[in-house]
């Protein structure tokens, strides 16, 4: 049986936002309230900015290295794609999700840099998208599309950390 165009647009996870969009969304929203109406949540003595700075950069080198992880794979990090491969080595050893982890690492940065509670706040949804408009349909398309092999690999990885 040979796969028609139809088919090969149908194969995807379905999600409902792009990653990426869901961030940038999420963050803009924290820093427009906080723009509206600081709420600082650190002391001022703290050393938030370099912290904030650090913490960020920890969650866009996950993000890098996990992208590097896919491609290098074989297979295409854009959830409106279809998936080709299982990736289960790199930092996938360790988490099923180290991009949108990374995402959250470098949210919360941004929210301890500019000490901001909104965009803290803001990480609420952003991981209520993710985890249920992302991540789960991920995982029914993954379970659908390779069966036992992702099975086996979503008993031996966690999904977060």
């Amino acid at each position: 049986m040979s796969e028609t165009p139809d088919d090969h647009d149908n194969d995807h996870a379905h999600v409902i936002i792009p990653p990426p969009i869901a961030w940038i969304i999420c963050v803009g929203i924290g820093f427009g309230l906080d723009y509206l109406l600081a709420l600082p949540f650190i002391p001022e003595s703290a050393q938030n900015v370099w912290i904030g700075v650090g913490i960020f950069a920890l969650g866009f080198i996950l993000i890098a290295v996990a992208t590097f992880r896919f491609a290098s794979d074989g297979a295409d990090v854009r959830p409106e794609t279809p998936t080709d491969v299982v990736v289960t080595s790199g930092v996938y050893r360790y988490s099923r999700n180290p991009i949108y982890l990374g995402m959250v690492i470098a949210m919360i940065g941004a929210a301890i840099g500019i000490n901001s509670l909104w965009v803290l706040i803001a990480l609420v949804p952003f991981y209520i998208v993710i985890n249920y408009g992302v991540v789960a349909r991920e995982e029914s398309y993954l379970e659908a599309k390779f069966g036992e092999e992702y099975l086996a690999y979503k008993a031996s990885v966690r999904r977060w950390i």
